[in-house]
């Protein structure tokens, strides 16, 4: 099951307590202190959005504030701050047990590729340079030449189109009521902004 009592009280318990709330002002503090009284609405509410592929309003409020990228010499263009998107706690809980159900389901009978390492468990940066370092030295001893290229895609996942999203879940045979949640996230969200007294959405 996507949603039972221990798994929502873990996943509420993995957050900061008075970490940045998002549009609806709920701090993960609110959760974690009345997880004993909410936990069975929380239940009803997760299932029920699940299983109708439902988004409520305030969970589609992405608050976006930007906080300037540290020896920047010019702050007047985009690229000088780090957006950082503020999104309901709630949301985030279901997001990690839709998460915790594909690492545990779907990606033991269909795992990514074995060269991915970002968003793997046990995997990082150090994990995929230990890779191309045991390459470069395997050919070494064999006395070959070893090529390596290297590519960075910028803003790759800021330009990514839905239908890519949507036929990579397919192809990796996600539950159709969890990928059409998934796909109704993604499509549904409102991002704002505060610029000094005005509101951006």
């Amino acid at each position: 099951m996507v949603v039972t009592v221990k798994k929502v009280q873990l996943a509420v318990t993995t957050f900061q307590p008075y970490k940045a709330p998002g549009a609806d002002s709920i701090y993960p503090a609110h959760l974690i202190k009345g997880m004993d009284r909410i936990v069975m609405h929380l239940i009803h509410i997760f299932s029920s959005c699940l299983t109708l592929g439902y988004i409520s309003d305030p969970w589609k409020r992405v608050r976006v504030v930007f906080i300037s990228k540290p020896l920047k010499i010019v702050y007047k263009i985009a690229k000088g701050f780090r957006p950082i998107s503020l999104t309901s706690f709630l949301l985030q809980t279901m997001e990690r047990l839709v998460e915790r159900y594909l690492r545990e389901n779907t990606l033991v009978d269909h795992p990514l590729h074995i060269t991915q390492h970002a968003y793997e468990q046990g995997r990082s940066v150090d994990s995929a340079l230990y890779s191309v370092v045991g390459y470069i030295e395997k050919g070494l001893k064999k006395g070959e030449v070893t090529l390596r290229i290297f590519q960075d895609i910028e803003e790759a996942f800021d330009n990514i189109l839905y239908k890519s999203i949507d036929k990579a879940i397919a192809d990796t045979k996600v539950n159709k009521t969890i990928a059409r949640w998934m796909e109704r996230l993604l499509s549904t969200r409102r991002i704002e902004a505060q610029l000094g007294e005005s509101t951006v959405r």
